[in-house]
């Protein structure tokens, strides 16, 4: 913990990896109660901010160039980036300590954690985070 940071949480990235029935990835669609999901990416935030806060942060960090963040943000996105993962886009979930949220064309939604279905496939964009990986 770093001194005189919050608390620390973690935040996961899944990448939905929905087909249709021509075998065409559909996860940029919308989320779907049982979809496919791939945990890529897992990370430590000290952010004193709410679950839905962090998860917008997740977003941010995904999504923007890393050359306009923070220092200790850009740690993250360059990380997540090395790994060669495509951004976090709708239909997507980020995990937030136990909340989950799926990414919506506007904003969040929240998911029972019970419904993730967790998968291991890698596609172009992404790749399974390995139980022995460690992110930052």
């Amino acid at each position: 913990k770093r001194k005189g940071a919050a608390a620390m949480t973690r935040v996961t990235i899944f990448h939905n990896v929905t087909r249709n029935e021509e075998g065409r990835l559909v996860n940029f669609d919308r989320y779907a109660t049982g979809a496919p999901l791939v945990r890529v990416f897992a990370y430590d935030s000290f952010r004193a901010d709410s679950a839905e806060k962090l998860a917008e942060n997740a977003f941010y960090l995904f999504n923007v160039d890393p050359c306009f963040m923070q220092p200790d943000d850009y740690e993250i996105a360059r990380s997540y980036r090395d790994r060669g993962l495509r951004s976090v886009s709708v239909g997507d979930v980020i995990m937030v300590g136990g909340a989950a949220f799926t990414v919506e064309r506007t904003g969040f939604g929240a998911l029972d954690t019970g419904q993730l279905n967790e998968v291991h496939e890698e596609h172009y964009g992404t790749i399974p985070l390995r139980p022995d990986e460690q992110t930052p």
